[in-house]
């Protein structure tokens, strides 16, 4: 659970943590400069949502996007006026699936006890596939008690029927540079391959290190229809 709560990482009284106010919205940007929809009307379930950085970014680029924000820090509907919703995810959850699911520096904050329910929620609620971020071994930060290797990340997945897109991880890794070309193809996982947002500036590349280190792409071996129709 990620809330933007002042000038500084910290873990609140809840558990869940707090990110300075620059650090979540340009995660946003990371993710949503690289997304674009290849449906009438993509989805995606943003779980760790904080204040709706990635969505809020998504959105202005792809306002047909059916999103849906979860975080579990008490008063993120408040703070948010719904348009996160609060979930915990190390418990069991039904919700409406979307296409894709995005979890972003959340799964280190979570026991290891409470991992496979971590895993778990993020498989159920996808039909095509998940963007996931875990802190890597060594990646210190408050509240990182359960960090991964990539290639601890990739067997788990491989076991439940996915597979890691490489392309689509290295585009979300990697600094472009020449604009997109909606034309060439409705697949957005091309398009991605098209879009150049530019390189970060060294302050942001040495901020972002670990988050382009963790960052990966994983497609499902037999997707399947979503039905959404509504921003619920």
């Amino acid at each position: 659970a990620i809330l933007r709560n002042g000038s500084s990482d910290r873990v609140d009284p809840a558990g869940a943590v707090a990110i300075g106010a620059g650090g979540g919205a340009h995660s946003g940007r990371l993710v949503g400069g690289r997304l674009v929809g290849d449906t009438a009307r993509p989805s995606l379930t943003d779980f760790g949502a904080g204040v709706g950085q990635v969505g809020r970014a998504l959105l202005s680029r792809i306002p047909s996007l059916v999103y849906r924000g979860y975080d579990g820090a008490g008063d993120i509907e408040e703070t948010t006026h719904g348009f996160v919703r609060f979930a915990d995810l190390s418990m069991p959850l039904s919700l409406p699936r979307s296409e894709w699911v995005v979890s972003l520096e959340v799964g280190e904050h979570v026991a290891s006890a409470d991992e496979a329910t971590v895993i778990r929620n993020l498989h159920a609620h996808n039909c095509r596939g998940i963007i996931l971020s875990w802190a890597v071994l060594g990646q210190k930060g408050p509240g990182h008690i359960n960090n991964h290797d990539n290639a601890y990340l990739m067997r788990v997945f491989t076991q439940l029927g996915y597979r890691l897109d490489q392309r689509l991880t290295s585009a979300l890794r990697d600094g472009l540079e020449a604009p997109i070309n909606r034309s060439v193809s409705k697949d957005w996982r091309r398009l991605i391959e098209a879009r150049r947002v530019g390189v970060l500036p060294p302050k942001k590349r040495w901020h972002y290190r670990f988050f382009a280190r963790s960052v990966m792409a994983f497609l499902r071996l037999s997707p399947f229809p979503c039905h959404t129709a509504t921003n619920e």
